[in-house]
């Protein structure tokens, strides 16, 4: 049985996303929680919150001078008071944290997390020894699955004797990741002050395809501001590992006519001041696609915008290296170098291309921008929209056997109308799931992402789609119809056809989770949702959250979101809690969402039993919902 992963919550919906998405997991990654030290003379601080300490390495705080990265060298721009630094006895410098993940596991278990390790890491002065931040990302016996590390730049990347550079890497996590061990490694020399810098650690997990994304981080250099003369801080570009020359330069700052820019391009531009050559690189993690890879199945297409100023010699390219596990190039692959050659001695971009099979064993693809051969200036050669994404070969579009469920219970059946209904199905590839949006006249649209829903010749609205899965609601005019060719098309492909018969009511109730049964989408009067932590009185008022009451009165409208004079089902409401009749207060539509989500006011019986698991069942036109769904009842 297939089973939604949209879930309801009133009034709105959300999308199941990874749990720990979207915010950065590092406690006190930028070292402004605590004491830090001020000078090299200063004992090293041992209590940084949030990390266990092995050595000398510390808190310190910006200061000029005194083997301290100041608060205007080259950093990140949001640095604030304090940084980690090796120490004043120099010698073993550590920290280190561990990451509690199983709050992202549902989503980690699918292959659908992507991680970001990122952090500025630098020094006052030139590196003689190795530093890095490593990730070891492990499985829920503690067996290492995959690591990823940072390094901090070497001495021809520094470009200025005191700073500190984004460093970045990215991956995919493989199913069962439940944890990951992060040391900060900043060793330097025994005996001597050690200046070995880092600031703005950062780990953060998204939810994204390894199929089908960009996989080239800040490619577009929009992450964080371009340097436009009003900055004075010159800028490290995220998710860039590099010479501190290749920047990130607002389009402003040059003087571009409209017709020589990408056809499509941002604020930003990468761009470098270096008057000889300088590049960068990227390393991304694809072992989750190992299978897939490996099946021979999987394309590459890197593409890349790159320019210069009219005659300069000045050159760009950006190459992406097929590795496997231990690190060998399997494939070398090279957009341009694009120069005034190519450019036929005219200021602007070329836009180059390049597709192919991904060789058999890849685990990681190393991305590299260069600038060669420079003017003596710099300035005259730019690089935007990197990207670099993985396909396979396209599926054929279909709905799956059984795969157009109620989206409440998860359940097949007839359908009614204005049910919310979840539709799988093969050969949709989008990068990332596309959600509702409302018409210039308020109305949910009825396509998406290339995406249209047909119940006979009626499109549906849609309320999400992905690369596995549909959300629509059936069309009110199937209320006169006995069966309904339901199909999906994508991109002008039209799918198979799959008839579905058409009930007057097919009432379900939504759950907290994704199976359909246990704790009921159930507000108590308090508008807080009902848990065993927050049992419903009896004779109070719960809200249940529904769908599949079939036609309205008035008559329901497709897409229409409910503001004013509410629809009511036309069919007969009942519900019952622990097995009573409760007094139905209200039924009609949930206010300010769309036709077809509905909500029951109902009183909860004063004879009710007391319990953490009382049965609900919400009965409309004769038809039950499932049993199963539950309340908590104090």
């Amino acid at each position: 049985m297939f089973h939604s992963t949209a879930r309801i919550l009133f009034p709105f919906l959300l999308w199941a996303t990874c749990a720990q998405a979207q915010r950065n997991l590092i406690t006190n990654g930028d070292a402004e929680t605590g004491k830090a030290i001020s000078s090299r003379d200063q004992s090293a601080i041992t209590d940084v919150p949030g990390w266990t300490l092995t050595g000398s390495l510390t808190a310190a705080q910006y200061t000029n001078g005194d083997g301290f990265v100041g608060p205007t060298d080259y950093g990140p721009a949001d640095r604030g008071s304090n940084y980690f630094i090796g120490g004043p006895a120099g010698g073993k410098a550590t920290a280190a944290q561990s990451i509690d993940l199983s709050a992202s596991a549902a989503d980690i278990d699918l292959g659908k997390v992507k991680f970001y390790l990122s952090g500025y890491l630098g020094m006052a002065g030139t590196p003689s020894t190795p530093y890095s931040l490593k990730a070891v990302f492990k499985d829920a016996k503690g067996q290492a699955l995959v690591t990823a590390t940072i390094t901090g730049p070497p001495g021809d990347d520094m470009g200025y004797p005191t700073a500190l550079l984004a460093r970045g890497t990215s991956g995919f996590l493989l199913p069962n990741t439940r944890s990951v061990d992060l040391l900060l490694d900043l060793s330097g020399p025994a005996g001597n002050f050690n200046a070995y810098g880092a600031d703005n650690l950062s780990l953060i997990l998204t939810t994204e395809p390894v199929i089908g994304s960009n996989l080239v981080v800040n490619g577009d250099a929009e992450t964080a501001p371009g340097r436009d003369g009003k900055v004075g801080l010159q800028l490290p570009v995220p998710g860039w590992n590099g010479s501190a020359y290749v920047e990130s330069y607002a389009y402003t700052e040059f003087s571009f006519s409209d017709d020589s820019l990408p056809a499509a391009h941002g604020k930003n531009v990468l761009s470098t001041a270096a008057s000889n050559s300088a590049r960068t690189a990227q390393l991304i993690d694809v072992t989750l696609a190992k299978d897939l890879i490996d099946g021979g199945t999987v394309q590459y297409n890197l593409s890349a915008s790159l320019g210069g100023v009219d005659t300069d010699q000045s050159t760009a390219s950006v190459t992406a290296e097929f590795l496997d596990a231990a690190g060998k190039a399997l494939l070398t692959k090279t957009l341009g170098p694009i120069g005034q050659k190519e450019r036929s001695g005219k200021t602007g971009f070329l836009s180059p291309t390049a597709s192919g099979a991904t060789p058999t064993g890849t685990r990681q693809i190393r991305v590299t921008l260069e600038f060669a051969n420079l003017g003596i200036n710099g300035y005259q050669v730019f690089a935007d929209n990197i990207a670099l994404t993985l396909s396979t070969a396209a599926a054929t579009l279909a709905i799956k056997d059984g795969g157009i469920v109620h989206a409440a219970t998860g359940q097949t059946g007839p359908l009614a109308p204005g049910e919310m209904v979840a539709i799988y199905t093969t050969g949709v590839n989008v990068s990332a799931m596309a959600r509702m949006q409302l018409d210039s006249n308020g109305i949910v649209v009825n396509e998406l992402a290339g995406v249209k829903v047909f119940f006979d010749g009626t499109q549906a609205p849609l309320l999400y789609v992905s690369s596995s899965q549909i959300g629509a609601i059936v069309p009110f005019d199937t209320a006169t119809k006995s069966t309904v060719q339901v199909r999906v098309e994508y991109q002008g492909v039209k799918s198979n056809v799959v008839p579905m018969s058409i009930v007057k009511t097919s009432p379900g109730i939504f759950t907290q989770d994704t199976t359909g049964k246990g704790a009921g989408q159930i507000y108590n009067d308090t508008f807080l949702l009902n848990s065993t932590a927050n049992p419903a009185a009896k004779g109070s008022v719960i809200t249940i959250i529904w769908s599949g009451g079939g036609q309205t009165d008035p008559a329901g409208v497709d897409g229409r979101m409910e503001t004013q004079s509410l629809p009511k089902p036309a069919a007969g409401v009942t519900v019952k809690v622990g097995g009573l009749a409760a007094e139905v207060v209200y039924v009609g539509a949930v206010p300010y969402s769309w036709a077809g989500l509905l909500q029951a006011q109902v009183k909860v019986p004063a004879a009710t039993a007391t319990g953490n698991a009382i049965p609900v069942v919400l009965t409309a036109g004769g038809a039950n919902s499932p049993d199963g769904v539950t309340i908590a009842v104090k």
